[in-house]
């Protein structure tokens, strides 16, 4: 990622953390579908912004809103696995 002269970058939300009470990613991408569904998933697809109270023009409540979708089957992590070496 490039990122302008002025300006940082930063992960919100990551594949694998924890969403609730959910369990941390593991180092190996072994986690099991029922794990997965309580992890945030691969595939973020949207991001919205929304002022609150709606149409408002105040920053003094907001809401970010990620789209997320998929949870991988066990037979599919190995090949997804950021962890893996090549």
């Amino acid at each position: 990622m490039t990122v302008p002269t002025g300006y940082t970058a930063e992960v919100l939300y990551a594949w694998g953390d924890p969403i609730g009470d959910g369990p941390e990613l593991n180092p190996d991408a072994s986690d099991s579908t029922a794990d997965q569904e309580r992890q945030a998933r691969m595939h973020h697809d949207a991001i919205h912004y929304f002022p609150l109270p709606l149409g408002s023009d105040s920053s003094a409540r907001d809401l970010l809103a990620v789209r997320q979708s998929g949870v991988l089957h066990q037979s599919e992590i190995s090949a997804h696995d950021p962890f893996r070496s090549p």
